[in-house]
């Protein structure tokens, strides 16, 4: 396989989870494509099989991946061309998941903008992060980062994306057979996982920064490593739901000694206030919130992994750790 980036794809994404525009470490760049065909197709203990990419994580928009398989369709022609016979498209990863409702997600972005645009509007992210707006202040402020809801999640991309007419007036599937009809592959790994998993924590207490709530939580980021990377929007409840609930926003934060250990860097809306060692949850951390930058850090512990099946059986998946599994290349003396 060959994987190819130089699309005109940057913007769709958060920058660092952007993978197959110009600023990229991944793969070759498709102005390189015709020396590449050329150089495989001279050597035939090679066997070419096809070209890939990986657009990045949590794309929103179709038109990110109408651009990429527009690219790939016409790499494959290019590699048929001189005279290779590739059976196989990979347009990688990065499916999305609906993490918030349409009109939650449109509420934050204008409540976000308001504050961007006026210091008395009320704030909405951790020290006024612009998140994904970078020129609030123009005629014309558009989102260019990572985005937390989508028209069309998990399997109503794929749909969208066989179906889509390009400007040739061939459809997805029509092109596919042009070309001999190859294998299309897709990694829709965050789109399957993300709604599957929850992450059960702790409250170890409340107080308040600035006129803000922030609830603070028995994990870490490194429990919930993708906030290092761009900030992410959980929904999260208290538990138990109570019928005398009072919906309250909070910031969350984490255990770890630094002050980037926010476990949301936007207010989330709760139930209500929690109290010390009440349980609370984080909804779709099934994906990469469950094991990225899963390290030690501080010396806590990775906690268990459970899997509940549909009949509600609780299935151990990792035992907790313990501290003589972190530092069990330490002297004996020391654990004592």
């Amino acid at each position: 396989f060959l994987r190819f980036r130089g699309m005109p794809l940057a913007g769709l994404t958060s920058a660092d989870q952007t993978t197959a525009a110009d600023w990229t470490k991944f793969g070759f760049h498709i102005a390189e494509a015709s020396s590449l065909f050329s150089h495989v197709a001279q050597r035939p203990a090679l066997r070419f099989r096809g070209v890939s990419a990986h657009i990045g994580t949590q794309i929103a928009e179709a038109r990110g991946y109408e651009r990429l398989l527009d690219h790939l369709l016409g790499l494959t022609e290019e590699a048929q061309a001189h005279g290779l016979a590739p059976d196989t498209i990979d347009v990688g990863g990065g499916f999305p998941v609906a993490f918030l409702s349409e009109a939650e997600w449109r509420a934050f972005q204008h409540r976000l903008l308001a504050r961007l645009r006026d210091d008395s509007a009320e704030s909405v992210t951790w020290n006024d992060l612009a998140m994904g707006y970078e020129a609030p202040l123009s005629t014309d402020p558009r989102w260019s980062g990572k985005a937390y809801w989508s028209a069309v999640p998990q399997s109503e991309m794929l749909a969208h994306l066989l179906h889509h007419t390009f400007a040739d007036g061939r459809t997805c599937i029509q092109r596919l057979n042009d070309l001999g009809s190859p294998t299309l592959i897709v990694e829709p790994g965050r789109a399957l996982m993300a709604s599957a998993g929850i992450t059960l924590t702790q409250v170890t207490g409340t107080k308040t920064v600035l006129d803000h709530t922030i609830v603070s939580l028995d994990m870490g980021i490194n429990n919930h490593g993708t906030n290092l990377i761009s900030p992410d929007m959980f929904p999260a409840a208290v538990h138990p739901l109570r019928e005398s609930d009072t919906p309250i926003e909070a910031f969350l934060a984490g255990r770890l000694c630094f002050s980037g250990d926010m476990i949301s860097k936007s207010r989330v809306l709760l139930n209500r206030l929690p109290q010390r060692g009440e349980r609370f949850v984080l909804f779709h951390t099934g994906a990469y919130s469950a094991d990225h930058f899963a390290s030690n850090s501080c010396g806590f512990l990775r906690p268990a992994k459970v899997a509940i099946q549909t009949g509600g059986h609780a299935q151990l998946w990792r035992k907790p750790e313990t501290f003589s599994e972190i530092f069990g290349n330490s002297e004996d003396s020391l654990l004592a």
